[in-house]
């Protein structure tokens, strides 16, 4: 008898300490997330947000040891799993947003600095509640979605403004020409205001390029009718980029959370959904509309982790109750999504559940922005 090994056993052999190595390097990796992310967290940001003015801080996240601690937790991300993109200050700004939003956003926050102020204080959290290395997956997970939304967060914003210079442009436009239509103004007169008012857009073509140093002057000076007319269209696709950027974020955050076995966040988002359709039924169905969609009820119905009939009923009388409260206009297309969802029902509770709560979150939107809208009027 050869006392040779067997080819095959030799295989399986060499794929089972091929397999524990690459266990044992996980965890190394595991462990220098770990230490990094202590590391990072003795830089006390948070802190130091709560109580330094503005100045001060951002002179303290530009010493050369600030740097390099971020530096080095970024590259443990990289280490630890490919293809992770934040950037160390982009990193860093979401602690300035978190602790110094007036001064970044402003007072009056438009809906896209609002869900970009809400996923910097989710990064922040995430980062200073890290302690265990089963978590450190869906610190990846949040931190690379929060650069794409970032990323599209700062064009909008830069778009904001280039509408904003635009705008500026167009109005002094029509105002030489009112100037010049104007049969009661004298000719010195006209000169006078309409010198002024080329030296005004002369500065608004000036701050454009300073925001946006590819923008097309000459095109836009010949055409800025043309241009005024589609920067509408323009913004809302943008701003739809954005929205789905954080809604794709959001979803993928849930279905880790769910894959963890952590039903927490999707507690939380039915907990809310219930919260906004009680503002919108009328008082006197609020009560026993309450019994039915608590908190109590929301636990023992994710209790079971899969698709039960009274998950499933649940998540139908949600639908329904959104489709009787929403406009009329749109009756074809929600009665298109009710089948949509009874179909989502039937399989893939890990992937489906969430985004079946993202599409109520989208047409409970709905509804408050056409209430807002008819208000307005």
């Amino acid at each position: 008898m050869s006392d040779k090994t067997p080819k095959c056993k030799l295989s399986v052999t060499m794929m089972k300490k091929d397999i524990h190595a690459r266990r044992i390097q996980r965890q190394v990796r595991k462990n220098n997330v770990l230490k990094q992310n202590t590391t990072f967290k003795n830089l006390e940001l948070s802190s130091k947000g709560k109580t330094t003015p503005f100045a001060d801080f951002t002179k303290y996240i530009r010493q050369p040891h600030i740097v390099s601690v971020s530096n080095n937790y970024i590259n443990c991300f990289k280490q630890y799993k490919k293809d992770f993109k934040l950037n160390s200050r982009v990193l860093i700004t979401a602690y300035l947003i978190t602790y110094y939003q007036e001064e970044l956003l402003g007072k009056e926050l438009h809906q896209l600095d609002q869900s970009m102020l809400e996923w910097s204080l989710e990064v922040v959290k995430r980062i200073n509640l890290l302690d265990d290395s089963k978590d450190i997956d869906k610190l990846w997970l949040l931190l690379q979605n929060y650069q794409l939304i970032f990323n599209q967060w700062k064009d909008s914003d830069k778009s904001r403004m280039v509408e904003s210079i635009i705008i500026s442009y167009y109005n002094r436009c029509k105002h030489i020409e009112k100037i010049n239509a104007d049969e009661k103004l004298s000719n010195e007169d006209k000169e006078i205001c309409i010198n002024e008012l080329n030296i005004q857009k002369r500065e608004v073509l000036g701050n454009v390029k300073f925001f946006d140093p590819n923008f097309d002057v000459e095109y836009f000076v010949n055409n800025y009718e043309e241009v005024y007319n589609t920067l509408n269209d323009a913004y809302t696709k943008l701003s739809f980029e954005v929205v789905n950027t954080m809604k794709k974020a959001f979803y993928d955050m849930l279905k880790e959370e769910i894959s963890e076995n952590n039903f927490v966040p999707i507690a939380e988002v039915m907990v809310e959904i219930s919260k906004r359709l009680l503002i919108l039924i009328p008082e006197k169905k609020r009560e026993k509309m309450s019994e039915k969609i608590n908190i109590q009820v929301i636990v023992e119905l994710l209790s079971d982790k899969s698709w039960t009939t009274e998950l499933k009923d649940y998540l139908k009388f949600i639908c329904e109750s959104v489709f009787v409260l929403g406009a009329s206009c749109d009756d074809e297309k929600n009665k298109l999504w009710l089948k949509e969802v009874d179909k989502l029902m039937e399989e893939n509770y890990n992937d489906n559940l969430p985004l079946i709560l993202i599409q109520i979150e989208e047409k409970l939107d709905r509804i408050f922005e056409l209430i807002n809208e008819l208000n307005k009027k």
